[in-house]
């Protein structure tokens, strides 16, 4: 079972689904696996950067805990301009334990700006526009919670069972 999250972390909208994201990854680990890919819009200054950071946290074992922060500040980092937005960014990435050097490159990378890029296009050859959408078993569905989350992986569930 697969659900992939098309996200832009600056989107209100994607920071109010995100807890049952990481609800369901939690409580469905080893039975779903959830992929989190990007998508920031250009109405959201501040989405790439962040793509940028939480690919960087990635390549030091943290994007859950990346993801979380992210969501969790959301309000605070939204504000900022790029510049001051990254360096909040690597301050995260100081609070969650990462090598901040090692974060500060990664998050510089071609590697990283790669990363986002190929889910930008993952998500332009599926039509996907708008943030967040949710893909489960290659299905587009419609979530607003986690309740509506795990109905719809139940579903797809009972019907590859059958």
């Amino acid at each position: 079972m697969t659900v992939v999250e098309f996200v832009d972390f600056q989107c209100p909208p994607c920071g109010r689904l995100a807890p049952a994201i990481s609800a369901l990854a939690e409580s469905r680990q080893g039975t779903v696996n959830v992929a989190v890919r990007h998508l920031p819009l250009a109405m959201h200054p501040n989405s790439l950067p962040a793509a940028l950071a939480i690919e960087a946290a990635a390549s030091q074992g943290a994007f859950p805990s990346m993801y979380e922060a992210l969501f969790a500040t959301q309000s605070e980092w939204s504000r900022l301009d790029q510049a001051q937005a990254m360096s909040y960014f690597q301050d995260l990435a100081e609070s969650l334990g990462l090598d901040t050097a090692k974060w500060a490159t990664a998050a510089s990378s071609t590697e990283a700006l790669a990363a986002v890029q190929e889910d930008v296009a993952a998500a332009t050859s599926l039509g996907v526009r708008s943030t967040p959408s949710v893909y489960v078993n290659g299905t587009r569905v419609d979530i607003r919670g986690l309740e509506d989350l795990i109905q719809a992986v139940d579903a797809a569930a009972l019907m590859s069972a059958r």
